[in-house]
């Protein structure tokens, strides 16, 4: 038997306008007119049913893997049993939908897509994707999102793909780092030619950016190409952002020096890493504390995100009152002492068991036996 126009009918119209794949239909006519068939000619429960995917022949199997034609129906009993295999056929295809849309998205994390936005709900953004809702959670949400008027187009990274019983839930991103990559590829055409590249991006959505660019074209300059004649390619980028602040720096592999570009305008006085711990400390003058740790400690979040290294940010005096207890501990020295050394520049145990006795002479109140009852104490307390 060969499916009748009906089924034929059913199952064009699925892989045409549905855009589902011809065997997940067929699977599912299959299961439905196994369920008539069993009922009308009382098949045995290991009796299985195939239909030729090119021909649309129906074929019964047995459970010795027997194969012949599936006795014709009249088109009467046809007509029933497309009928009653609707429903089990809609409900296959509703899930071979809902699967085929899992799997399309769930290829797509991490990637920019666009939608319209549909409604709120409980402060979460909803959008039409096309075939299938998404959402942006309400901490995903910039000041910008949170208050678009319906129908308007808006952007977000997928960010999250799950299956769910009503179908696929895809959460979205307005706030990622990768909503920055996107608007510079559109708006700079070097890094859509790759002659530009984006090493890494950091991101407070909503308050600034920070994103480290290199060339691999030498005689081009990465960070000026980005902002562009008078500041008009980052501005375009900045206005898409709502005014979030875009700051563009040069790559450097070297975290001591990626993470001094990062904290600029604030002047650096050194870095110490640990590279084993993604741990640094930097090293600032009083007066640039509050520029190196920004507004709300903007700087200092965003230079940790783009190295990848926790960022502690001390002045001088920090430093300072971090070392006198080390010093104001040492065998002979008092705090008043402490205070005289950390001021003529020792500030260490090491400092001090390197010293020679003549510089320690230089400090108020240390002669020869002084000095070197210091060095021996400092040397001791560093072996200790």
């Amino acid at each position: 038997m060969q499916l009748n126009r009906e089924f034929t009918a059913i199952l064009e119209y699925l892989e045409r306008e549905r855009g589902l794949d011809r065997k997940s239909v067929l699977a599912a006519i299959e299961g439905g007119l196994l369920s008539v068939y069993r009922k009308k000619l009382r098949l045995e429960k290991d009796i299985e049913l195939h239909i030729d995917p090119q021909t649309t022949e129906v074929y019964i199997v047995d459970a010795q893997g027997g194969r012949k034609p599936a006795p014709a129906l009249p088109e009467s009993q046809m007509r029933i049993a497309a009928a009653s295999a609707r429903q089990m056929i809609m409900q296959k295809i509703r899930e071979a939908e809902k699967s085929q849309l899992f799997e399309e998205y769930k290829n797509k994390e991490g990637l920019v897509v666009s939608g319209l936005v549909d409604h709120y709900e409980k402060g979460s953004l909803v959008v039409n994707l096309g075939r299938i809702e998404g959402i942006f959670p309400v901490a995903e949400l910039t000041r910008l999102e949170r208050h678009r008027r319906r129908g308007t187009a808006v952007k977000g990274v997928i960010t999250r793909v799950t299956k769910e019983a009503q179908g696929p839930r895809i959460e979205l991103s307005a706030a990622h780092p990768a909503i920055v990559k996107d608007l510079f590829a559109q708006e700079i055409p070097e890094i859509r030619e790759g002659i530009l590249e984006i090493k890494s991006i950091a991101r407070l959505a909503g308050e600034a950016s920070k994103v480290a660019v290199v060339s691999n074209d030498i005689r081009i300059d990465p960070v000026g190409t980005c902002i562009g004649v008078r500041g008009t390619r980052i501005r375009a980028v900045m206005k898409e952002l709502d005014g979030e602040r875009v700051d563009v720096i040069r790559w450097r592999e070297n975290p001591e020096e990626l993470i001094t570009a990062t904290l600029s305008p604030a002047k650096v006085l050194r870095v110490e890493i640990a590279p084993e711990k993604k741990y640094s400390r930097v090293i600032v003058s009083d007066d640039q504390l509050a520029i190196a740790i920004g507004k709300k400690g903007i700087n200092v979040k965003l230079a940790s995100q783009l190295s990848g290294f926790t960022v502690d940010i001390l002045s001088e005096s920090e430093l300072k009152a971090e070392k006198m207890p080390a010093l104001a501990n040492l065998n002979g020295v008092d705090e008043q002492l402490a205070k005289k050394l950390q001021g003529a520049g020792f500030t260490s145990l090491k400092d001090i068991a390197g010293a020679s006795e003549s510089d320690l002479m230089k400090v108020e109140g240390i002669d020869s036996e002084k000095a070197r009852e210091l060095i021996e104490n400092a040397n001791l307390a560093s072996v200790a």
